[in-house]
C-alpha cells in the first residue's frame, strides 16, 4: 500500500471513530423466527431461522404422529413420507411455538 493509501485508510478510521464516539455503536436487534427468542437493540431487526436456545425440531406427520421416513422428508415443505403408514403426509414440529 502506499503513502496515499495509509492516509486514506487512517482518516476513515478517524471518521469511524468519531461518529462511534458522537451516535454510539449499532447493535441490532435480532429475533428468531423458530422459537421466538430475541436479543433486543437498534432497528432494523435482524431475523434468523434457528438460534442456541432452540430445541431440536420434533417432526410427527398429521397422520399418524409418527417420524419422517428416512431422508424423504423436505423441511422447508413441511412434507415427506410418514414412517408408520408409508404414505405421502404433512407434518408438524412439536417444538415450534406460536407466536
Amino acid at each position: 500500500m502506499n503513502d496515499n493509501g495509509r492516509e486514506a485508510l487512517g482518516y476513515l478510521k478517524y471518521v469511524q471513530q468519531q461518529h462511534t464516539d458522537m451516535y454510539g455503536l449499532y447493535e441490532p436487534q435480532i429475533e428468531c423466527s423458530y422459537c421466538g427468542n430475541n436479543v433486543k437493540g437498534d432497528s432494523p431487526t435482524i431475523t434468523i431461522n434457528e438460534c442456541d436456545v432452540c430445541e431440536d425440531r420434533d417432526w410427527q406427520s398429521t397422520c399418524c404422529t409418527a417420524k419422517p421416513f428416512g431422508n424423504s422428508f423436505i423441511e422447508e415443505e413441511q412434507t415427506g413420507i410418514c414412517s408408520k403408514c408409508y404414505d405421502g403426509a404433512n407434518f408438524d414440529d412439536l417444538n415450534k411455538e406460536e407466536v
